[in-house]
């Protein structure tokens, strides 16, 4: 195992992903404000988050559980405003290659 648990929930008749899971290990505190996680047990890879995001007490070597959940509704409201963003950059680089 890898340390990634895929959660899947029946719907139906079909089987729908509603999220993903893993635990990971606190490899050490950086000066920077941030905190280096390893995949565990596999810990092949790091990445880096900030150190606020865990728990209060938590210790290089402290094993944690993390969960990814899609959010649709925040993501169709983030690709609407980056939409709305880019037509407004769009609109104004026309209006500069008129003048």
């Amino acid at each position: 195992m890898n340390g990634v648990e895929d959660l899947i929930k029946p719907t139906g008749r079909s089987r729908m992903l509603t999220y993903t899971r893993m635990r990971v290990q606190l490899d050490r505190f950086e000066d920077n404000g941030w905190a280096v996680l390893l995949p565990y047990p596999a810990g092949d890879r790091t990445f880096d988050v900030p150190r606020e995001a865990l728990p209060a007490g938590a210790t290089p070597g402290d094993v944690f559980t993390v969960r990814f959940e899609p959010e649709p509704e925040e993501t169709a409201r983030l690709a609407d405003e980056n939409r709305r963003l880019l037509d407004e950059l769009l609109k104004r680089g026309d209006r500069r290659d008129t003048r």
